[in-house]
């Protein structure tokens, strides 16, 4: 079975991470275990209390699998959806696991719907110039590169890429 991402067709990691929602999703009582581990105290986001990853996302065992419990709220409260679909918090609150918080979308929509939207400046404070910008096609998605911070950390530029480790550097030595 393939689904569309809406600019290519699901992988088949994410079609066998989908048997494993599905099969965590008729398991007894797991309506119950995800209500169980959420406060409702705040603005109507059911803030998950158990583990998160790096980014904030909430994150559920079900047997021996680890899986998202933002996917599996939606496919246990909500129904089913396109497993090629992200799951989009409208809140924009990554902890958030209330089903009518989240909408299955494609990866494009959920990234356009970004907190930061359309940024004018790269991470480091450079504003993005046609003069400044390099512009390439990653997986069929076209991103941006800031110029200025490219020829700083890489081509005949390495004494201000070694300036920059050895500051680094000194800053963990000093901490």
């Amino acid at each position: 079975m393939e689904f569309d991402m809406g600019n290519g067709i699901a992988s088949a990691q994410r079609m066998k991470a989908w048997s494993n929602y599905e099969a965590a999703a008729a398991t007894p009582g797991i309506e119950a275990a995800i209500i169980r581990r959420v406060s409702m105290e705040s603005d109507d986001c059911w803030l998950w209390l158990g583990t998160h990853n790096a980014n904030g996302y909430a994150r559920i065992s079900v047997g021996r699998r680890s899986m998202y419990v933002h996917r599996l709220a939606v496919l246990v409260f909500n129904g089913p959806f396109d497993p090629a679909c992200d799951i989009d918090h409208l809140c924009r609150t990554p902890g958030c696991v209330n089903p009518a918080h989240l909408e299955a979308v494609t990866h494009r929509e959920n990234q356009s719907r970004g907190m930061a939207g359309p940024r004018s400046h790269c991470v480091h404070g450079h504003e993005y110039t046609p003069e400044n910008t390099r512009w390439r096609t990653s997986r069929g998605i076209p991103t941006r590169k800031c110029m200025t911070c490219s020829s700083s950390w890489k081509g005949g530029s390495n004494r201000v890429r070694d300036a920059a480790r050895a500051r680094l550097r000194e800053e963990r030595q000093a901490s």
